[in-house]
């Protein structure tokens, strides 16, 4: 699927101009994953885009998230092979991470788990610094999200301050897109 189609599913899925801007937040943060790990950043940014298509539907129905996503995508001609990442990242982020669900997770969904953390927890504007910072923060919490950090960070060897500087790029480019 072209990032156009992918596009116009969202908009067609996603009545909220935030929602919209959450998938494209996913979607940029996805593509700098990709660039870090020397991925195929449009395929991972399609991913990223499509991953939050059923973020308004599945609030009154949380148990079909990822579910809707992946079969809605695959109508449109998502390949299933690739569909399959969205509803396998949304079972995972439902899930507390341990080392079983480490080793079960395929680089993309680890990105994708990495992108909708970032996405919905930082915002443009600050600095490396202060990014790193709050992944320090959210490392630190002992809590769900923070252990799904530490795991995904930990499992694509990616370091905070590079995890930082991706997000910070993709932030900024995001925001200047959304003017």
């Amino acid at each position: 699927m072209d990032r156009f189609s992918a596009y116009l599913l969202v908009r067609r899925h996603l009545r909220r101009p935030d929602s919209r801007n959450q998938a494209l937040t996913v979607e940029a943060v996805m593509e700098q994953i990709a660039s870090h790990l020397d991925q195929v950043p449009h395929r991972w940014g399609v991913l990223g885009l499509l991953s939050q298509l059923d973020l308004e539907y599945s609030e009154q129905n949380p148990g079909t998230r990822g579910v809707t996503a992946r079969q809605q995508a695959e109508l449109e001609g998502l390949d299933p092979s690739e569909a399959i990442h969205l509803e396998r990242w949304c079972r995972h982020l439902r899930q507390a991470p341990g080392p079983r669900a480490a080793d079960a997770l395929a680089p993309v969904e680890l990105g994708l788990l990495l992108s909708t953390i970032l996405a919905e927890h930082l915002q443009p504007g600050g600095s490396k610094r202060s990014l790193a910072h709050d992944l320090e923060l959210m490392r630190g919490r002992g809590d769900t999200e923070g252990n799904h950090l530490d795991l995904t960070l930990d499992q694509l060897g990616i370091e905070v301050e590079a995890a930082a500087e991706i997000t910070l790029e993709a932030l900024n480019r995001i925001a200047q897109d959304l003017r």
